[in-house]
This record gives structure tokens, C-alpha cells and sequence, in this order.
């Protein structure tokens, strides 16, 4: 495999890292399909160069990350440096904020059930993280670090939500913030029952909310719970 660029991203991209905090790279390379290797706090993301045109054309939220705070680590013919000058950006994200809206109305429903709490915490972050990147991306801000989101939505309790990454446990006092998020951006969890969130998963076609589920699936407590 052939490696045309290797790419430092994240809080280790920014200067902000502390020591448990994870080290992201990007390998831009000619394979055949996206990967991931984990090596203790050591992530490593594998893209080729077709992902790399479409998340540019798409003007994706990690591309737009990519472009406005990664660092090459190894790239001898400048390909972050044309990446960032040829990404675009669109008006508007309702995509990415819908599916991350939608998944989070998903986990708030069903957190309390699931004994995969890791999992659980670790999608909740990574919705409220999205949702909030793509409404400052809306508003001409490129703004990707914890620090910086928590103070574009003005709430304190985004602090902790986005700390859920880490794998913490979701227990009631994360949820119920969550469920001020939602209230917040005007996603009514109440008018929607579980089969609804699982349609709008398949026909939205979210990506990320699917794979939860396909993970969630090996819980046989919260397979057998009745909602």
C-alpha cells in the first residue's frame, strides 16, 4: 500500500493535547477501502485518494477540520495544502445536524438501558460535537475544538456532553443534559417512538446511527427491554 500523505489532526493538530488525550492521523493512500487501526491512544484513519475527492466536492465536516487545522506530518507533494485550497463549503449542514439530532433522540431514549455505555457515551459526543460544528460552519465559523463549540452554543453543559467521548459513564445526569441539547435546537423526542428513529436511520441513510445500532445489537439486555 502507498502512502501519499500522512496527516496529524485533533487536539495534537492543535497544540491542545494532554496526556490522555488520543493522537489522530490521517494516511492518505491508493487501498481499496476506509480502515482504522488502534494502537492504544494511537488512532490511524485510512482514506484513498477518491474519499479524499469526494470529501472536498462535499465540503464534509472532517474535510473542513482537515483544511483548518490539521498538520502534514509526511507529504512530499503538498496534498494537504490542495486539499484545503479546493474544498468547498455549503451553505447549509441540515444533513449533518439532522443526523446527529436524530441519533441523539435515539441514544437518549434508549442510554439507560443499554449496559454498552461506552459506546453509548462515545456516539452522544460525537452527536452534539457534529451538530454544533455544522451550525457554526452555517455561520462562517470553522470551530472544532471543545474549548471553541462549547463557547459558540453558549452552554455550559455542552462541556461535560462532549467529554463523554472519553468513554465515561453515561448514567442519569449525562442524559438528562442531553436532553436540554435537544430541547435546545428544538428536536422533540417526545413525539417520536423507537421505530420511527430506525426508519429515519435507513431511508436518511445515517451511517453513523446504523453502525450504533448494528453495535447496540449484541446487547441482549436491551434487545429483550420493551419500550
Amino acid at each position: 500500500m502507498k502512502i501519499f500523505s500522512l496527516i496529524l489532526f485533533g487536539s495534537a493538530a492543535r497544540g491542545t493535547a494532554g496526556s490522555q488525550s488520543d493522537i489522530d492521523l490521517l494516511a492518505v493512500t491508493d487501498g481499496a477501502r476506509p480502515k482504522k487501526m488502534v494502537i492504544g491512544q494511537l488512532e490511524v484513519q485510512f482514506l484513498n485518494l477518491e474519499d479524499m475527492r469526494k470529501m472536498a466536492e462535499e465540503g464534509s465536516l472532517f474535510g473542513l477540520h482537515l483544511a483548518h487545522e490539521a498538520r502534514p506530518i509526511f507529504d512530499p507533494d503538498h496534498f494537504l495544502a490542495d486539499f484545503s485550497e479546493s474544498i468547498a463549503v455549503r451553505p447549509e449542514y441540515s444533513k449533518e445536524k439532522h443526523h446527529a439530532a436524530s441519533l441523539a433522540g435515539y441514544l437518549l431514549r434508549v442510554g439507560e438501558y443499554s449496559q454498552k455505555t461506552e459506546l453509548i457515551a462515545k456516539r452522544i459526543a460525537w452527536c452534539v460535537r457534529t451538530y454544533i460544528i455544522a451550525d457554526a460552519v452555517e455561520s462562517g465559523k470553522f470551530i472544532f475544538s471543545p474549548e471553541g463549540l462549547v463557547r459558540h452554543f453558549k452552554r455550559d453543559y455542552v462541556s461535560d456532553l462532549i467529554g463523554l467521548r472519553r468513554g465515561n459513564l453515561v448514567g442519569e445526569t449525562s442524559l438528562r443534559k442531553l436532553a436540554m441539547f435537544l430541547d435546545e435546537i428544538g428536536f422533540d423526542v417526545d413525539q417520536r417512538v423507537l421505530e420511527d428513529y430506525l426508519q429515519d436511520f435507513a431511508i436518511n441513510n445515517n451511517r453513523v446511527a446504523l453502525s450504533t445500532i448494528r453495535n447496540l445489537q449484541n446487547d441482549q439486555e436491551f434487545l429483550d427491554k420493551e419500550y
